[in-house]
């Protein structure tokens, strides 16, 4: 290959779009993947606060979920309801279902409380419900703290040095080529 044909190959610049491409899409999909799953295909992510529901969900775990008929529920069943005095959410196991006048009433429990929920969560029979399918163990803490604006900066500030990273080794690269070559 001749010194012109060196400084006129492209690869270096390819590969460099290519990673740029990635990393920018990383970023996309770190922020909005997680909304894009939920909504197309009903599995949703919660991060597990507190320990109630030891040992099968601990804190800072991600529990996975999938959006269910709650016509479909079970006693037995792990899954994400609203606080009805708090608004808050919660992941407790259903211990029993009673259906009254077209809603089901859940009575739940954490597997680590000593005592059944206060209060009934009522859903309609029509309504989908948050079903636990999966946990990944430790993640929930990691997603949570990225939501902050000091994890969002970290987050971005890591996909920025690694788009820089393969920039230098791209330049260093090219640079070696060139030299090579001529």
């Amino acid at each position: 290959m001749t010194a012109k044909h060196a400084l006129d190959n492209p690869r270096p610049k390819q590969a460099l779009s290519l990673s740029s491409f990635l990393f920018g899409a990383l970023i996309v999909f770190g922020f909005t993947g997680p909304m894009l799953i939920t909504s197309t295909t009903g599995i949703g992510f919660t991060t597990v606060l507190t320990g109630s529901m030891q040992p099968n969900l601990n804190p800072g775990d991600l529990a996975i979920t999938q959006q269910i008929p709650a016509s479909n529920l079970e006693v037995g069943d792990v899954v994400s309801l609203v606080d009805n005095s708090s608004y808050e959410k919660f992941m407790h196991r259903v211990t029993a279902i009673d259906v009254t006048a077209g809603n089901l009433m859940l009575l739940t429990k954490g597997d680590n409380n000593p005592v059944e929920d206060f209060e009934a969560s009522m859903v309609p029979t029509s309504a989908f419900v948050p079903k636990q399918i999966g946990t990944i163990a430790y993640l929930g803490s990691a997603l949570k703290f990225i939501q902050t604006p000091t994890g969002s900066l970290l987050y971005v500030g890591v996909i920025l040095l690694g788009i820089g990273g393969l920039v230098l080794v791209g330049k260093k690269k090219h640079n070696k080529s060139k030299g090579e070559h001529l």
